[in-house]
């Protein structure tokens, strides 16, 4: 009776991204919880294939309860500290998350490592990942200290002589170096680029990466130079790889520092922010908090994010209904040192957000546009403003980061 089912699964998750209407897999549980051989192969799948299902739809409250059904039935037969349990503990995570519980979310996140650690020899690449899964939870819930030391150990386990693994060591390096980079650079603490130039050499002077990930290592490093305000470096670097090709045109970086969020702020509140406990964020910018009620949009705006609830609070309550109609076209003129002069504004938002985005965009530090010949050109770039949330940030793309600091320095003023 099982074996059709089972059939039916694999058939459909081999076409899910093609079809219009999922199979659904709810239903079969029953037939699992009434099957003789309750701790077989197959019920597990079809215990899998619910979660699956649950957590695409997002129903996560049903998903929690399913996954812990499937853990149960992992742990009586494989046992209760089995590595077989992790895609549970990666699911209780995402659903946690989203139902904002963090200290649900966090304790998985611990006990997954610690299975990793009981289960895994300690120069196992899978070891590293798992320590690089509980970096970059650190990174995101803003405790900056314990993240960097998780990356400096898959640092020296990566650059160990002779190498064990070497294409997963390189990969993970430069996972790692990113991820300590980005940490750096959203708690404002300094020498992040000498992360990315570290990416940068070991991406240039191998033959496994095209000549698109060259170039997009060398535009992540001289970014991250050009946001730690060493343009001249970073404009060396470009125009040296130029040859003869395009000018290269202006882009938008964001703020160097936490404190150049803050300062926008005060500017048009007139208010010192206000740093409280802070929670974890997740990838849409919305702050984890244990209570669901005081889960909140941290971000609204692109390209250029702003505190969520401050510019709510400068809107017309008419105007926050309808946030998505909401707009302010930009005509700024870009300087030889990379900032923002002569800002020119019109749209249909209030005067305190626009004040509230001008003072963010002379807070921000821009790639200037450099002439096909290497030379500094001024610029005027024009762009629409938009007061929806913004795209997640990306690891890979530093021109993304200042999202994620924009994001920690708002929850800092207690959003």
């Amino acid at each position: 009776m099982i074996r059709p089912l089972i059939a039916r699964i694999i058939v459909w998750f081999t076409l899910s991204p093609f079809l219009v209407e999922p199979l659904p897999v709810a239903a079969l549980t029953d037939d699992v919880e009434r099957s003789v051989d309750y701790y077989s192969m197959e019920s597990l799948m079809v215990l899998r294939a619910n979660v699956f299902e649950l957590m695409a739809a997002k129903k996560y409250a049903e998903a929690v309860q399913s996954i812990q059904q499937l853990q149960a039935v992992i742990h009586r037969v494989y046992g209760v500290d089995s590595i077989q349990q992790a895609d549970c503990l990666v699911w209780l995570i995402e659903a946690y998350s989203a139902l904002n519980q963090f200290d649900s979310a966090d304790q998985q996140q611990k006990f997954l490592f610690d299975l990793a650690i009981r289960t895994f020899d300690a120069q196992d690449p899978r070891l590293q990942v798992a320590r690089l899964r509980l970096a970059d939870w650190h990174q995101r819930s803003l405790r900056y200290q314990n993240a960097l030391a998780l990356y400096e150990k898959i640092n020296v386990w990566a650059e160990q002589t002779p190498p064990l693994h070497a294409d997963q060591q390189r990969e993970l390096l430069l996972r790692s170096l990113q991820g300590e980079a980005l940490t750096r650079y959203t708690a404002g603490f300094c020498c992040a680029s000498n992360l990315l130039q570290r990416a940068h050499e070991i991406v240039s002077t191998s033959d496994q990466y095209v000549l698109e990930e060259k170039e997009m290592a060398l535009r992540n490093y001289t970014h991250l130079l050009i946001l730690e305000r060493q343009q001249d470096k970073a404009i060396s670097l470009l125009a040296s790889r130029l040859n003869g090709r395009s000018a290269i045109a202006p882009v938008l970086l964001g703020v160097s520092r936490p404190q150049d969020v803050l300062k926008a702020i005060q500017r048009v509140t007139y208010q010192s922010a206000d740093p409280r406990k802070t929670y974890y964020i997740p990838k849409d910018h919305t702050v984890i908090q244990n209570e669901p009620a005081l889960a909140v949009p941290i971000l609204l705006g692109y390209p250029m994010p702003l505190c969520g609830r401050h510019l709510l609070k400068m809107l017309k309550p008419s105007d926050r209904r309808r946030l998505a109609d909401l707009y302010i076209d930009v005509t700024l003129h870009i300087n030889n040192e990379g900032y923002a002069d002569d800002i020119q504004m019109k749209g249909n938002v209030s005067v305190k957000a626009r004040r509230y985005l001008k003072y963010s965009l002379k807070n921000s530090q821009f790639r200037p546009q450099i002439s096909a010949t290497g030379e500094i050109d001024s610029a005027q770039l024009e762009f629409r403003q938009r007061f929806t949330a913004p795209e997640p940030s990306r690891a890979r793309d530093v021109a993304s980061w200042n999202r994620q600091l924009t994001s920690h320095a708002c929850q800092a003023s207690y959003l």
